[in-house]
């Protein structure tokens, strides 16, 4: 090996950058359980279904999209909202209810637009 060869001394930052962001999602997903009652084996499932996205962001190439489903007024909308607030996605994020409303919500406004149905 040659010690002048500084490929791997680039390795050093990345390994603490990928340690910091692990780090961060585990002190979000406590966050999360001490502030939703009753859903931290959903809070569990859905960090890990974000964290291959969230701890290496250079390999994602088109937005990340996840959808949760369940029986209303479980948490679905509380847990979604406050991960991207979390993350500090929430400029980026869009919410799209299947109940003939969506919410879009950017950094400078949040706007409601009514989904038109078409009859068969």
């Amino acid at each position: 090996m040659d010690l002048h060869d500084t490929r791997f001394l680039q390795r050093e930052p990345l390994n603490q950058s990928l340690a910091e962001r692990q780090a961060q999602l585990a002190a979000i997903a406590a966050e999360l359980k001490t502030e939703l009652f009753g859903i931290d084996e959903v809070i569990d499932r859905v960090i890990e279904s974000v964290r291959a996205w969230y701890v290496l962001p250079e390999i994602i190439k088109r937005p990340v999209i996840f959808c949760l489903w369940g029986l209303t007024g479980t948490g679905k909308t509380q847990l979604t909202r406050a991960l991207t607030h979390k993350l500090g996605f929430y400029d980026r994020f869009v919410e799209v209810q299947m109940d003939g409303f969506s919410w879009a919500t950017t950094t400078s406004s949040t706007r409601r637009c009514r989904a038109r149905r078409t009859s068969a």
